[in-house]
């Protein structure tokens, strides 16, 4: 089973490009090839085709800070085999990540995280990255190697 990642955020005419494109780079601890695409008269800065050390240092990075629960409730299932994540934007600035929903986004925005599977519905996807819990624990723990091949 395959997945596809993409990030993407806006940039605002108050933002500094360079900035932004730092704040993604502390998502993947390295330089990433982002391009700019237009839509609808508004700039992002977009990538595609990224891999698996990011989606790894999501997976690790809410079991060891324990938001599981968090990210369930903020993921939207975009339709049957895509889901979305938004990272709150000012907090990648500070090389921490932070998941949000559309309404709660910081003042400087958020980025958008989309998960795609050829295979599996985005329901099976957001189950083996923040499985249900029960007093905090996972109900059915996963381990990161399991289930998915990254494209």
């Amino acid at each position: 089973m395959t997945l596809t990642i993409s990030v993407k955020t806006p940039i605002y005419p108050t933002e500094d490009k360079e900035k932004i494109e730092k704040c993604i780079e502390n998502l993947f601890d390295k330089k990433v090839k982002l391009k700019i695409i237009e839509e609808r008269g508004v700039n992002f800065l977009y990538s595609s085709n990224i891999g698996m050390g990011l989606l790894k240092r999501i997976f690790s990075d809410i079991r060891q800070k324990k938001f599981l629960d968090t990210v369930r409730a903020c993921a939207i299932i975009e339709n049957e085999y895509t889901l979305l994540l938004y990272l709150h934007k000012q907090a990648l600035c500070s090389k921490r990540i932070a998941v949000v929903t559309e309404d709660t986004s910081s003042p400087f925005g958020h980025i958008e995280l989309r998960i795609q599977s050829e295979n599996d519905t985005a329901e099976e996807i957001l189950d083996w990255l923040a499985p249900k819990t029960e007093k905090g624990k996972e109900i059915n723990p996963r381990s990161f190697r399991e289930i998915y091949s990254f494209s």
